[in-house]
């Protein structure tokens, strides 16, 4: 295996990150994306997700094998990840990797709920031989805030910490790696600047014509629907000052192209204060769970229910119909009645 194929370019974050973005900015570095993605929806990502189908599929399998949403606020655990190698899906994960470098050759993977999943994936990478090129994307946890309320409904307290869960667990893991942080507003504000960076980190070159279909064809500043300064953090009084004080730190970090591996000093003290309210993060998610069950057997008795009125509607319409077919019955038995007492009187007045 070239060394080339011995990488794997893992684009790590959380919904409305900036992932989709700067996945397809991979291709102006010769990454290939797969060709069975994802389609683009019109009010979430209308210019792609840039996920590879399976992958997806696979690990939406598996977070619903060990009991977990993406939107989870408790990090997976190593049972969870004990779990998943004892039902196949190492194997499985590992075949699907394995296939998609011998097709493609340099491939980038990305999907949202990686960052959950981290644990798992970085032990399915190494096990298949592969070097991890982890880039990890973050955005203002405000943008990402106002972004899930409106396309998922979520309460900003909620959204923080699920943010803050994410980036945590993505952290724990990637610091151990060759890993590079870059912040979406950073991207979208100089995209050349950080594409020459990424492909710097990992030894890639920018393909020109690559590039500028990029910037031509896909971004678009009205990507971001959000934008919010560091300081406007302060101003939300829902916000914990632990997400703050994480953001700040990352945002600096991309802002002055440090190397991520300085995190390890934070990352102790982060995960304490974060690790406190952990009784608080699991009743969060039993709730979630009940909540979003009530609201299925709400949805399947009003499917049901609008079932029964259509039967009970073509039954009313069934019986309108034999009223009406026995009123016209009765009508043409009353006509031939008539006929035959005329009949009969004809009779009677022969026989006489």
């Amino acid at each position: 295996m070239t060394e080339s194929l011995k990488k794997i370019i893992v684009v790590i974050g959380m919904h409305r990150t900036g992932t989709s973005l700067v996945t397809r900015g991979l291709q102006a570095l010769g990454v290939s994306l797969g060709e069975d993605l994802l389609p683009a929806m019109a009010e979430v990502n209308a210019k792609g997700f840039w996920e590879d189908a399976e992958i997806n599929a696979l690990n939406i399998e598996m977070l619903q094998v060990i009991g977990m949403e993406w939107d989870a606020l408790m990090p997976m655990a190593h049972v969870d990840v004990e779990i998943l190698v004892k039902q196949g899906f190492l194997l499985r994960a590992v075949a699907l990797l394995r296939n998609r470098v011998q097709r493609f050759g340099l491939f980038g993977l990305k999907d949202p709920r990686i960052a959950k999943l981290m644990p798992f994936w970085d032990k399915v990478l190494l096990d298949a031989g592969f070097e991890p090129c982890y880039l990890m994307t973050i955005r203002n946890p405000l943008s990402v805030v106002k972004s899930l309320e409106k396309r998922d409904g979520f309460e900003p307290e909620k959204s923080y910490y699920v943010w803050l869960t994410n980036v945590l667990s993505a952290l724990s893991v990637a610091v151990k790696r060759s890993c590079l942080l870059v912040d979406y507003d950073l991207f979208i504000s100089d995209p050349v600047a950080e594409i020459n960076r990424i492909g710097k980190v990992f030894g890639l070159s920018v393909i020109a014509h690559e590039q500028e279909i990029f910037l031509q064809e896909f971004l678009d500043q009205n990507l971001r629907h959000a934008h919010f300064h560091i300081a406007d953090l302060a101003l939300d009084a829902s916000c914990p000052e632990l997400v703050v004080s994480v953001y700040k730190t990352l945002y600096e970090i991309a802002k002055a192209h440090s190397n991520l591996n300085v995190v390890e000093e934070y990352l102790p003290v982060w995960m304490n204060g974060f690790n406190v309210s952990e009784t608080t993060y699991r009743l969060i998610d039993k709730l979630y769970i009940e909540k979003n069950q009530s609201k299925k057997t709400i949805s399947d008795f009003e499917v049901q229910t609008n079932l029964q009125r259509g039967l009970i509607e073509n039954l009313e319409l069934f019986t309108k119909e034999r009223e009406q077919q026995v009123a016209s019955l009765y009508k043409e038995l009353e006509s031939l009645e008539s006929v035959r007492a005329q009949q009969v009187m004809e009779l009677n007045k022969s026989i006489s």
